[in-house]
């Protein structure tokens, strides 16, 4: 059987409500499992992981579990190969689990993953780095401007009317896009940003910057149309473009069209696929649906070595 761990969020959504499929494989195969309640204990985690030799470490938890453990392993200093990751959904939105997590977990599907012998699919991904000061963040989705601020909005006023997941974020975007309250003001008021990309310096106020390395994100939506051999994905929407609600559908299509992008980049929507860029800008900041510190330094994206993911 294939040397494996475990690591838990007991404090994930889906865990919470409907208990752990890790808790239940475990007492069947003897993997070590990991409550990660609080994650102080993190780091001696993955350590520990390293010194064994660990083959494969499965995750079970929401997309901020997913971002802290990983971003881990990535920050561990050692010459010793990665292991591979396997991630079960447990939180919410589950974003980065629907593109290379396992589809409906269970029991038996953990124990088929850690038979070595089985039949398995890898993905090889990289992940999103974020560095600033002395930060070093990794993960799959981060934002700043509306979308920061819709988060917290999503939290403190969707997710207490019992709405979650993708209902959520559908009932964020109709609310933001169709809303003529305060919340729409706030979410949509651009913010000063420098952003330095692809040898040009774009210091429009903006509303919002989107990157990531995976293909496409939640509910078929792919805001990213960018030419160029990068892994790293940024859509940035300047402050005062024009036709906002028709472009925003536009900005949100799985695959835009020659005339699309040149109607989103005269109405200030553009979008790259580049190795690195680096942005100037104070606000909030979202990588995973966890809001990380605030800066006033720079913020350099950049791709990490591509991971394994089984399933």
């Amino acid at each position: 059987m294939t040397k494996a761990v475990f690591l838990i969020n007991p404090l994930s959504h889906t865990v919470l409500k409907k208990g752990s499929v890790l808790e239940a494989a475990a007492k069947t195969s003897n993997t070590p499992v990991f409550n990660l309640d609080p994650f102080d204990n993190l780091d001696t985690i993955v350590s520990q992981a390293f010194d064994n030799k660990t083959e494969l470490v499965f995750i079970e938890g929401g997309d901020g579990t997913v971002q802290g453990i990983l971003s881990a392993f990535l920050a561990h200093k050692t010459k010793a190969p990665l292991p591979k990751f396997v991630l079960l959904p447990g939180g919410m939105t589950n974003l980065v689990a629907k593109h290379v997590g396992v589809k409906k977990p269970n029991v038996s599907k953990v124990l088929s993953l850690l038979n070595a012998d089985s039949n398995k699919t890898t993905t090889l991904l990289p992940l999103l780095n974020i560095a600033y000061e002395k930060h070093m963040f990794s993960g799959f989705l981060f934002s700043t401007g509306a979308l920061p601020i819709a988060t917290k909005y999503c939290h403190e006023k969707i997710f207490s009317l019992g709405i979650n997941g993708v209902s959520a974020v559908r009932a964020t975007l109709l609310r933001v896009l169709f809303g003529r309250g305060e919340a729409r003001e706030i979410i949509l008021s651009p913010t000063p940003m420098i952003l330095e990309i692809d040898g040009i310096k774009v210091e429009d106020g903006h509303i919002l910057t989107l990157s990531t390395t995976l293909s496409s994100l939640m509910i078929g939506l792919n805001p990213f149309w960018g030419t160029g051999d990068g892994a790293v994905k940024i859509s940035h929407l300047r402050g005062g473009g024009k036709r906002f609600i028709r472009n925003v559908f536009r900005f949100l299509k799985s695959k835009q069209s020659e005339t699309s992008k040149n109607k989103l980049a005269r109405d200030g929507f553009r979008s790259w696929s580049v190795d690195t860029a680096t942005m100037h800008y104070s606000g909030p900041l979202v990588l995973d649906g966890e809001f990380l510190p605030q800066t006033k330094k720079p913020i350099r994206l950049s791709a990490s070595v591509p991971l394994s993911f089984i399933k």
